[in-house]
C-alpha cells in the first residue's frame, strides 16, 4: 500500500486502535 493514499495514517491509526480495542 502506497503512502499516497487519500486516507491519512491519522485514519489508519484510529482503525489499527479499534481493531486492537476489539
Amino acid at each position: 500500500m502506497p503512502d499516497n493514499t487519500p486516507t491519512t495514517h491519522e485514519e489508519n491509526a484510529a482503525r489499527l486502535s479499534q481493531a486492537g480495542k476489539c
